[in-house]
């Protein structure tokens, strides 16, 4: 015998299902029987009128038929009780019912539903095997004792009581259970059913059915033969047949050797219960997708962050690095995938590569098609730039001596790199990128439209400024306000400052007393937060808030001013014509009706009615667009996190909560709450 399927396949063929006697004893606890009855809803024999048909009884017999009382009286019927019996057995002694196969039924459909798109779910599967020719269940008749009567019985205790005399007996049928039919591949030969193939009994509705034990993946990729019967079984290759000619399976991709060796251990019993795959397709392989593989170095490297926060630019790659006409890129077309074939033969369409779409500055890039090839040239000198999506050659101004008044103010469309500090006074403004190796003075400014700001060392001054719309990356900032629309990101510190970020705040360890803390002024982020110190023992006023765009909200506080505004003098001109609300009808007839001046004085009122109508309409669309923004930005709130201290004296907020610390936590995450901000 094979020690595979002794013991099981590999983990991916087979799944161990439970035991069906476990099931079996499971129903039996429930419906409180020791071993499952074969009659489990017959009612017990009625004594009274058993007794009455026998004269030792003054009781009659309760009436059947109302219009034939009096007959009843008389003359009792024969009773008989019409029942489907399963003819099964699970164990010895043991008759499977009608209840429990129901149950099992009932089961199966949902574990063969939930296995649709993956074979191991089959592991709640409990399957009773079931062969051509077997009578699976019967239909028979007994009487009031329980004792089964033949069809000849019937007739001949019939005859006695006509030629008893009197009125004529009457028969009375009754059928116990459902009346079940025969469904897929079963046949009802008089009063047996018998199954048709090889296969596992249910009963769905009020039918018999025997269905397949092989399990076709959703795909048709693989199939799997489900072995759930811990019976030996004399399956025969003939029994099998059927059902591969229903699933139409290619027989070049069946595991023929398997097969048999199931056979084998199936007849001996020693077979292993699970489902094993015995049929298997060729996947499909997906396509390559197009691609634009860069011919020029592109990795930018803005020096690397120091023990204390700092950046060292020793090392920097942000010069131009190709000539005009150079060939920096081409974009390769997407390669078609292979197809497969699924279990029965049929071709499994792949998916197909798909092409990649390059937008391209055509002013500093310049584009060819060479057979399926497209190739990208430089149309100037430059630093080449590609995010995935967009390929461009920027400019990068380079300023070795820092910007002062040998430079004057820098305004430039590309790429900035400053070797040096931006002295007081001064700024920069770049389309792109701006990188600063030393510091920014007080009163420097910075302003990067659409990149990113990296600053070496720190920020200083209250009226220092930096702008990015991505990220920004400092040493320190002390006294300085700093706006992101991306990340922000601080080497050692943050003193007194005015911070937002677009996304989150991350405060580094560094080195020093100072390092890793806020301390003094407001940060605020939409994303999270995490640094290692807030405040100070001395209770210095510190503002944290994630959750919360203050843009958003002032532009909510201007649109609600200006209702107010609107709406009060709106009410100031509908005093004028002595109405209460907006009423254009009534405004027209004053105006008609009045003359002279007074009439041009309505008329100018009313056109300017009109137009305050009509901004007091935009101004409420404006605070319903806010408010569903608003709702649609986060349904869970960003946290706060302080690896070491939070002191007394910090402010708190998460979205529109607020906490006021008035003592130390140590290692603490605020998250918003149910009831306001919570510490974990």
């Amino acid at each position: 015998m094979d020690d595979s399927i002794k013991q099981g396949d590999s983990r991916d063929e087979t799944m161990k299902l439970a035991d069906i006697e476990n099931l079996i004893q499971q129903v039996d606890i429930m419906v409180g029987v020791g071993e499952i009855s074969p009659f489990p809803e017959e009612e017990p024999p009625d004594k009274g009128a058993a007794a009455a048909e026998e004269g030792e009884g003054e009781q009659s017999p309760e009436p059947l038929f109302g219009e034939l009382d009096e007959f009843e009286a008389l003359a009792p019927p024969l009773q008989f009780f019409k029942k489907i019996e399963l003819t099964l057995t699970v164990k010895p002694g043991v008759t499977l019912s009608l209840h429990l196969l129901r149950k099992y039924s009932e089961k199966n459909a949902e574990v063969v539903a939930a296995a649709a798109g993956d074979p191991a779910e089959l592991v709640g599967y409990m399957g009773l095997a079931v062969f051509p020719g077997q009578v699976l269940a019967r239909v028979v008749t007994r009487d009031k004792e329980g004792l089964e009567v033949s069809e000849e019985e019937q007739l001949r205790a019939e005859e006695e009581r006509r030629s008893a005399g009197g009125p004529q007996a009457q028969v009375l049928v009754e059928w116990l259970g459902e009346r079940i039919e025969a469904g897929a591949h079963v046949v009802l030969e008089g009063s047996e059913f018998r199954a048709e193939r090889y296969g596992y009994l249910v009963l769905t509705g009020e039918r018999f059915a025997v269905v397949s034990p092989f399990f076709v993946s959703e795909d048709r990729l693989q199939m799997h033969w489900g072995v759930f019967d811990r019976r030996p079984q004399a399956v025969t290759p003939a029994m099998l047949q059927p059902w591969f000619e229903e699933i139409k399976i290619k027989p070049a991709l069946l595991d023929v050797d398997k097969v048999e060796r199931l056979l084998r251990a199936l007849g001996e019993g020693e077979h292993q219960r699970g489902a094993f795959r015995i049929a298997a397709g060729e996947k499909p392989v997906a396509g390559i997708d197009g691609r634009v593989e860069l011919l020029v170095a592109t990795e930018r490297s803005a020096g690397f962050e120091r023990p204390d926060g700092s950046v060292d630019f020793r090392q920097v790659n942000l010069l131009p690095n190709v000539e005009e006409g150079q060939l920096i890129a081409h974009r390769i077309p997407p390669v078609a995938g292979t197809p497969g074939m699924d279990v029965g033969g049929a071709e499994v369409p792949a998916e197909g590569g798909r092409d990649v779409k390059v937008k391209i500055d055509k002013k500093t890039v310049r584009s060819v098609k060479e057979a399926d090839v497209e190739l990208f040239y430089a149309a100037r000198p430059g630093a080449v730039r590609f995010d995935g999506k967009a390929l461009s050659v920027v400019n990068i101004y380079s300023l070795n001596n820092g910007v002062n008044y040998e430079t004057g103010n820098i305004d430039f469309a590309g790429e900035v790199f400053v070797q040096g500090s931006i002295a007081e006074g001064f700024s920069v403004r770049a389309g792109g990128d701006v990188t600063v190796t030393e510091t920014v003075a007080d009163g420097a400014e910075i302003v990067s439209e659409s990149g990113s700001v990296t600053v070496g060392r720190g920020v200083v001054g209250r009226r220092s400024k930096i702008t990015a719309g991505k990220t920004v990356r400092v040493q320190f900032v002390h006294d300085a306000a700093i706006r992101a629309g991306g990340d922000i990101v601080i080497g050692n510190y943050l003193y007194n400052a005015n911070i937002f970020a677009g996304g989150s705040v991350e405060i580094r360890k560094g080195e020093g007393v100072r390092g890793g803390s806020i301390l003094g002024g407001k940060t605020v982020a939409i994303g999270s937060m995490t640094l290692w110190s807030a405040g100070s023992p001395s209770w210095v006023a510190t503002e944290l808030a994630v959750g919360f765009d203050p843009d958003a909200a002032a532009n909510r506080e201007r649109v609600e001013a200006a209702i107010g505004k609107t709406s009060r003098h709106l009410h100031r001109i509908l005093d004028v014509f002595g109405l209460p609300r907006l009423e254009p009808d009534l405004i027209r007839a004053k105006v008609v009706k009045a003359s002279g001046t007074q009439r041009k004085f309505l008329e100018q009122q009313a056109k300017l009615l009109g137009q305050l109508a009509k901004s007091y309409k935009a101004l409420l669309e404006m605070r319903q667009a806010l408010r569903e923004a608003a709702s649609e930005v986060k349904t869970t709130y960003p946290r706060i996190k302080v690896q070491g201290t939070a002191y007394p004296g910090l402010t708190i907020k998460i979205g529109a909560q607020t906490l006021k610390l008035d003592r130390e936590h140590d290692a603490v995450v605020f998250k918003k709450g149910e009831k306001g901000i919570e510490t974990i």
